[in-house]
């Protein structure tokens, strides 16, 4: 008796959920009984790169059709596969694609697509997305590069996914590219929940004064100029919006917006050129009832012009900034609403460890620490630092207190604009245990434990986290704020 049948179902499942595919792909060839339980899980996730690759696929797939094509879930697939660095070859060889027909129909259980290179998929390999649209179960579908002819076979789809990413980009010469004016938005599956939109080429997005509209999505990725009055009509439920690639808010000159659920934006926007001119883009933020706000701007390599991090007059709740040691000017307004900050810091090399603690006062510049005064006068009730991902717990002093008692008073240790913060701060929040190891004072990065911007209030008290449910403008359900809540903004 092998080992795989000493295990009971449960436990053996989750062993095989926890290995990668491509080591259950290994694993399947040791003997005959770890090929019976691993080939399952190697063939839940499959990636193609080239022609090669898919007929090969193709055919192990064909010999045990109604068995092995039913263990698919996610498939990527891409039109190029790499000969060198600089060199690709394209697919577009269709002496196999009847077969990729044949086992895209078999596989029922395929939730998640990602096909790149999609327009040249759909000139050479139109028996592909055929295939696709027999399945009626797909959940995730995501096109890169995508044109004209890739958007036409939505209107086969029997499917309805709740994720869609379409993203454009330049092609070869003979490819109709797709532009984000020219998207069939009438073939566009109403159920969809989360949306991204990329156009590599910054066109505008015409959606017109359409009545139709995406009341299930949510979440909303943009990248290029769109007109936002027009994107709040046809997506009038979103809260979270995630802006990058260039993106700009082309003003509609009509007032008012129907976004009144936003409650989470990530604008993440680096500097480009288009003819030898920087550009830079600038949100219209100001009418936005935004509570969380992410905000990181990528600084000119070129020392053109002076890279802005605008909020304008938005007053979020929880504030997530991005700061790098180049020089960058802050637009901040009246913020009486913040009342949790999160400063990244990030630092372009390495951190020297030592052990499971770093000093790292020495990597942080003036100018990065220059960001915290903007904020002193901010109500805040939480504050977070961290250098490249990883938490600093502001550390205490103990010092004996002048006077014939000799008791102890406690004493921040940090820099003079995180110091002037720190007093504002009604709940501050510090590791006196950490204080221990403590020799020249300053900051100290735990780097065991990196601190994810979505969960970033696990040191506040309940009290505390109950406090950020306060907002003057807006009614918010009260109460103890937990990680999967904290994690929806």
């Amino acid at each position: 008796m092998s080992i795989f049948e000493t295990l009971n179902d449960d436990v053996l499942g989750l062993i095989l959920l926890l290995i990668y595919p491509r080591d259950a792909l290994h694993l399947s060839m040791t003997c005959r009984a770890a090929y019976t339980y691993a080939l399952p899980r190697a063939l839940s996730e499959v990636v193609l790169f080239g022609p090669t690759h898919l007929a090969a696929f193709c055919c192990f797939l064909s010999a045990k059709l109604t068995g092995r094509a039913q263990h698919l879930r996610a498939l990527t697939i891409h039109a190029r596969r790499p000969k060198s660095s600089d060199d690709c070859v394209v697919l577009n060889d269709t002496s196999d694609s009847d077969s990729m027909c044949r086992v895209l129909s078999h596989a029922v259980n395929l939730r998640l697509v990602a096909i790149h290179d999609a327009e040249d998929l759909a000139l050479s390999t139109p028996a592909l997305f055929d295939g696709l649209s027999s399945l009626s179960g797909l959940i995730d579908v995501s096109f890169y590069k995508a044109g004209i002819r890739t958007l036409e076979f939505m209107t086969k789809w029997s499917s309805r996914p709740r994720r869609v990413k379409i993203h454009t980009s330049s092609g070869s010469a003979n490819v109709e590219l797709l532009t984000l004016d020219r998207i069939p938005w009438d073939y566009l599956p109403r159920s969809v929940e989360a949306l991204s939109l990329v156009d590599g080429h910054s066109l505008s997005l015409k959606l017109g004064m359409s009545p139709r509209d995406w009341p299930l999505t949510r979440s909303l990725e943009l990248g290029g100029i769109m007109h936002i009055y027009a994107l709040s009509l046809a997506f009038p439920n979103v809260a979270h919006l995630r802006i990058l690639l260039g993106f700009q808010f082309v003003p509609s000159g009509i007032p008012g917006y129907v976004w009144r659920e936003l409650d989470h934006v990530e604008y993440r926007v680096p500097e480009k050129r288009h003819l030898g001119t920087l550009i830079t883009y600038q949100p219209a933020f100001d009418r936005l009832p935004v509570r969380r706000l992410t905000l990181e701007r990528q600084p000119s390599r070129n020392g053109d012009s002076e890279p802005l991090l605008p909020l304008g007059g938005i007053s979020p709740v929880v504030l997530v900034l991005y700061i790098r040691s180049e020089p960058c000017r802050l637009l901040a307004g009246e913020m009486e609403d913040l009342r949790f900050l999160q400063l990244m810091l990030v630092h372009e090399g390495q951190i020297r460890l030592e052990a499971t603690q770093c000093h790292v006062m020495g990597f942080l510049s003036d100018t990065q620490l220059s960001y915290v005064s903007v904020f002193s006068g901010a109500p805040l009730i939480g504050l977070a630092i961290s250098v490249n991902g990883y938490a600093i717990n502001v550390m205490w002093e103990l010092r004996p207190k002048p006077g014939p008692t000799h008791g102890t008073s406690h004493r921040y240790v940090t820099s003079g604009s995180v110091w002037s913060l720190l007093q504002n701060l009604k709940y501050p929040s510090t590791d006196r245990r950490s204080s221990r190891s403590q020799k020249e004072g300053g900051f100290i990065v735990n780097c065991s434990t990196p601190l994810d911007p979505d969960d970033a209030v696990g040191s506040l008290s309940v009290e505390q986290r109950t406090r950020l449910t306060s907002r003057t403008r807006d009614p918010y359900p009260a109460g103890p704020i937990t990680k999967n809540r904290w994690g929806s903004w």
